[in-house]
């Protein structure tokens, strides 16, 4: 009587599984319900029984596989200073302010040249984290040299260092995806300094560099 050979696959851990749809996020691929590898990756996950096409397609790994380096990057948050000057209730600056520190240009550029590599892979380049992005006096330049080494730029602002100079600088640049961040506490805090018009005119640039990108992408 043959003995049964060990099953060669296990299926990759990396995938998210729900009761109709399979993401895979080192390939970016999805199988749902009526797809036609639907019915082969549900066989694979419910009895183990697959094939190499299984696995050319990462939905399955051979049992000796190393994947303690696999990744795909797509999201890159490059915070190239660490001022900030409101005190979002969401945000841990709010509590736990952080000394002033600039990145310095070599490493940036030297970050920057390393990304090239994932182009392909790559949906965003945000030029912040904890920070306020647009209060670089280098945040011009620093779009300018994402846009020569061809990488998707993106920015998270409160919109209060934009300056119609900048705005047409990136305007001219081609423009980038940019979402505002600005509370609703930080908006009632500023109607009590009379700050409104510095909102008002925060809003309106972000408006503007974000129609901006989105034309130009058309």
């Amino acid at each position: 009587m043959p003995v049964a050979t060990e099953t060669r696959w296990k299926l990759n851990p990396f995938l998210h599984i729900d009761e109709d749809r399979v993401y895979n996020p080192l390939t970016d691929r999805s199988v749902v319900r009526g797809d036609a590898a639907w019915a082969q990756v549900r066989q694979f996950i419910d009895s183990g029984d697959g094939d190499e096409s299984l696995e050319r397609d990462g939905w399955i790994v051979r049992n000796d596989a190393d994947l303690s380096t696999a990744s795909r990057l797509k999201i890159v948050s490059l915070e190239t200073m660490t001022t900030c000057n409101q005190k979002c209730y969401f945000c841990p600056v709010s509590i736990a302010p952080r000394d002033d520190y600039s990145m310095p240009d070599a490493l940036f550029e030297n970050i920057v040249e390393q990304l090239t590599e994932y182009r392909d892979t790559l949906e965003s380049v945000f030029l912040q984290s904890y920070n306020e992005p647009t209060l670089d006096r280098r945040f011009v330049p620093f779009v300018r040299t994402l846009f020569a080494a061809d990488l998707p730029v993106a920015v998270l602002s409160n919109g209060s260092g934009f300056t119609p100079a900048k705005v047409d600088a990136l305007i001219e640049g081609g423009g980038l995806a940019t979402s505002a961040s600005i509370s609703r506490r930080s908006i009632a805090s500023a109607t009590r300094r009379n700050a409104a018009p510095i909102i008002s005119r925060s809003c309106f640039a972000i408006s503007i560099t974000s129609k901006t990108s989105r034309s130009l992408s058309r």
